[in-house]
């Protein structure tokens, strides 16, 4: 059956801009993608990332309110740490 997801193009297209910013270095969280990139589902879209390869780290961190969130990130090789 062909798949008649209207999100497809649009969870490729966040798929894609969400790995291009990992990509820069910076840190991404779920409500950064949602503003920067209307991606309510941030999480899925990692997923989906590190199941092609990506190695994205999920760092667990407290926001003022006091709520744990996870923190992604692109590991990246250095030669040096």
């Amino acid at each position: 059956t062909m798949n008649n997801n209207p999100n497809r193009e649009s969870s490729a297209s966040q798929k894609r801009r969400i790995l291009e910013y990992l990509k820069t270095g910076k840190t991404l969280t779920n409500r950064e993608a949602q503003r920067l990139f209307e991606c309510d589902r941030a999480p899925a879209r990692i997923k989906e990332l590190r199941n092609i390869g990506y190695p994205i780290r999920t760092e667990m961190i407290t926001v003022k309110s006091g709520k744990r969130i996870g923190r992604y990130s692109l590991q990246v090789e250095t030669a040096a740490q």
